[in-house]
């Protein structure tokens, strides 16, 4: 199974690998689809690092359900690990959007999602910045999780600040925050405030 990279914030391995088992045991669990799903992607790709950790996806879940999260963008679905965790914290009511690049990994993510009954996700194929302004701005999405083209992360963010309702960019980032500052493009400011 894979972990996060943890083991460099920890004296040893043994010890990263304790704290990482403790974790994920005392974190809410994820279900067997989607655990038996990132073990196979793990086993089968050399490009699963691009995949996101099972204790990454619990933090998800834990801070979707606790923000009542429905309605969530996933720009850079992959082979779908990531889209299937956000399709569980919504829960079937709820929606992913997902923004793929490639056909080919869309092929497989949807694959997957259908082979496990998930049909509350909808995957757009194409350049997340010619595809993320095409988003109808009338249903407002409440979280956003970007995991592709971390040089693009800044442009991503304007795009999304830029078609947010107003007000709303003051609830999604906080200027002067480190998060602020890292997200906009290494500093720069949105032009859209609010």
């Amino acid at each position: 199974m894979k972990h996060t990279s943890i083991s460099t914030i920890y004296a040893t391995a043994e010890l990263a690998e304790k704290s990482s088992n403790y974790c994920e045991a005392h974190s809410l669990a994820l279900p067997r689809h989607i655990t038996d799903y990132h073990a196979s992607v793990w086993a089968r790709r050399d490009d699963s690092l691009m995949m996101s950790s099972n204790q990454q996806s619990q933090l998800h879940i834990f801070l979707a359900r606790a923000f009542g999260v429905k309605r969530v963008i996933d720009v850079g679905v992959f082979v779908g690990y990531s889209a299937m965790v956000w399709s569980h914290a919504v829960g079937p009511d709820g929606l992913v959007t997902g923004l793929e690049i490639s056909p080919e990994f869309a092929r497989e993510a949807g694959e997957a999602f259908a082979a496990n009954g998930i049909n509350n996700i909808e995957t757009i194929v194409g350049d997340a910045s010619e595809t993320l302004p095409k988003l109808a701005s009338d249903t407002p999405y409440d979280a956003v999780f970007l995991d592709a083209d971390k040089p693009g992360y800044g442009g991503y963010m304007e795009q999304l600040l830029d078609g947010s309702q107003p007000g709303a960019a003051r609830r999604l980032l906080r200027p002067g925050r480190p998060s602020w500052r890292t997200t906009c493009c290494g500093g720069a400011t949105s032009r859209r405030r609010g």
